[in-house]
C-alpha cells in the first residue's frame, strides 16, 4: 500500500526534532536526594517532590529512622551516624549518581559527612536553613550554644526521656504558625532522638571538600550572615519565606533548586 505524501512529510519533520527533543529533556534533568530535618520526615517534601518530578527530576526523600512514617523505630540510641547510614544507603542500594543531596536544618550535619564518603556519587550539595558545623563538632556544640537551643536540651534532660520534645513553639520558629498546613505538619512531628546532637561530624576528604555548595537562607533562626560563606566560595542565596520553607514556599524552593542543577 503506498505511503501518503503527508504522511512522509510528518514523519520527516518529527524526525528531525525528535533526537533534539529528547537531547533537551536530558540536560534538563537531575537527581536530587532531600533530607529533612529535626523532628520531621520526607512527608516535609511533598509539594516540592511533587513539583520536581513534573518537571522531569528523579527525586528521593527518605526519612530517617525514628522519625515520620519510620517513628515505630524510634530509640534513645539513634545517633547522628544512624542517620548518616540512612541516606548513605540510599545513595548505595539506589545506585545514585551525580546527585544533588539536599540538607534541611538539622540535616545540615549530616550531608557533609555523607559526602565524606559517597563523595564520587555527589555533584552539588545545597543546605536549606541549615546547620554549619566544623569537622570535629557536634549538634551540641554550635545548637547549644544558643538561648533556644540551651532551654530545648535543657528540658530534654529535665524530663530524662532522652527525646527532643514536639512544642507549640516550633509553629512559630519554623514559621508555620498560621498556615494553612501548620495542623497537618504538626500532627506529623514526632520527638526527636536527643543522641543524636552528641556525636562529632566527620569530613575531611578532600575531594568531597570540594563539592560545590549553595546555602539558602529562609530565616535568622541558624545564619544570620553569609557573608563569610561567600568567602568560602560557596554559592549564597536568600529566600525570605520563614524555616519550613519545602512546606509554605515549596514553588519558590523548586525555582532555586532547578536553577542549581543548571
Amino acid at each position: 500500500m503506498p505511503v501518503e505524501p503527508a504522511c512522509i512529510v510528518f514523519f520527516a519533520v518529527y524526525a528531525r526534532f525528535l533526537p533534539l527533543h529528547i537531547i533537551n529533556l536530558q540536560e534538563q534533568m537531575a537527581t536530587f536526594v532531600l533530607i529533612h530535618g529535626l523532628k520531621h520526615g520526607g512527608w516535609c517534601w511533598r509539594d516540592v517532590r511533587r513539583r520536581l518530578h513534573s518537571g522531569g527530576h528523579s527525586v528521593f526523600t527518605p526519612t530517617l529512622t525514628g522519625l515520620g512514617e519510620r517513628s515505630h523505630l524510634s530509640s534513645p540510641e539513634i545517633s547522628l551516624d544512624t542517620h548518616v547510614r540512612d541516606v548513605v544507603n540510599v545513595l548505595y542500594y539506589e545506585d545514585l549518581t551525580d546527585v544533588i543531596l539536599v540538607g534541611h536544618s538539622y540535616a545540615g550535619a549530616i550531608i557533609p559527612c555523607v559526602a565524606d564518603e559517597m563523595y564520587k556519587r555527589i555533584s552539588q550539595l545545597v543546605f536549606v536553613d541549615a546547620l554549619l558545623l566544623d569537622h570535629g563538632k557536634s549538634i551540641r556544640d554550635v545548637y547549644g550554644s544558643t538561648e533556644r537551643g540551651r532551654r530545648i536540651i535543657a528540658r530534654a534532660e529535665k524530663a530524662g526521656n532522652y527525646y527532643i520534645a514536639c512544642e507549640k513553639d516550633d509553629l512559630a520558629d519554623w514559621g508555620l504558625a498560621g498556615h494553612p498546613l501548620a495542623d497537618w505538619a504538626w500532627r506529623r512531628f514526632v520527638a526527636h532522638p536527643l543522641k543524636t546532637l552528641d556525636g562529632p561530624v566527620s569530613f575531611n576528604h578532600p575531594t568531597a571538600l570540594k563539592i560545590p555548595r549553595t546555602y539558602i537562607k529562609c530565616s535568622t533562626l541558624i545564619v544570620r550572615d553569609l557573608e563569610f560563606l561567600a568567602r568560602r566560595g560557596w554559592r549564597t542565596i536568600n529566600l525570605d519565606v520563614g524555616h519550613d520553607a519545602m512546606i509554605t514556599a515549596p514553588g519558590e524552593l523548586v525555582e532555586l533548586f532547578e536553577r542549581i542543577a543548571g
